[in-house]
């Protein structure tokens, strides 16, 4: 929208004075205006932003806390790690869900105690972005959970968990999709079947 390119285009022109700007937003009465703060501290990007975004992050509004921790997974510095993982806890579905669908690129030892605590989200679709985060960037390490989570998950998860283990890529799970090859569920039985082809080759 308006405001959101209004805030990329001042966020491109690096500054102090634009930092302070984005900063001073954060002091706003209006949710609009401390989201679009926190939108450009992150596109902003560097070291300097990450003590605001750390203060934005506690924003009463879940609109403001999703965008400030969207910022932080988008800057990707080792020091935003502790934030972005504390984020996962955020009591706040959408906020979470968001969060851990930002993360996707970022190193896995960085976050593997968010993950770890993601896959047993109370929220499915959560759960489901975390399954689907950890076949894009945790390799073989889950594999075994992965494979529980398509044994024991609703529907939409065990869906992400057959796309996560043909990220994974090893045979070994090959029985376990075998056994959702005819899962009543079509969004199952899709994704069992695009899997299973991926690893038989």
């Amino acid at each position: 929208d308006v405001l959101e390119e209004i805030t990329d285009s001042l966020a491109s022109i690096p500054s102090e004075s634009g930092r302070r700007g984005f900063g001073s937003l954060l002091k706003s009465g209006k949710e609009i205006s401390r989201e679009m703060g926190a939108r450009g501290l992150g596109l902003i990007g560097d070291e300097g932003v990450i003590g605001l975004l750390g203060e934005a992050v506690k924003d009463p509004s879940p609109a403001v806390r999703k965008t400030a921790y969207q910022s932080l997974a988008r800057i990707g510095l080792p020091e935003t790690a502790p934030l972005v993982v504390a984020g996962l806890d955020d009591g706040d579905d959408d906020v979470r869900r968001a969060l851990l669908k930002a993360l996707n690129g970022w190193p896995s030892e960085n976050i593997r105690g968010g993950i770890v605590k993601a896959l047993n989200d109370k929220n499915l679709w959560a759960r489901y972005q975390a399954v689907m985060l950890v076949g894009e960037i945790c390799g073989n390490e889950f594999e075994e959970r992965i494979i529980d989570i398509l044994k024991k998950d609703e529907p939409p998860v065990k869906a992400a968990a057959a796309k996560a283990l043909e990220k994974i890529g090893t045979s070994r799970s090959v029985p376990v999709l075998e056994e959702f090859s005819c899962h009543p569920d079509p969004s199952v039985r899709a994704a069992v079947e695009n899997a299973l082809g991926s690893l038989r080759c």
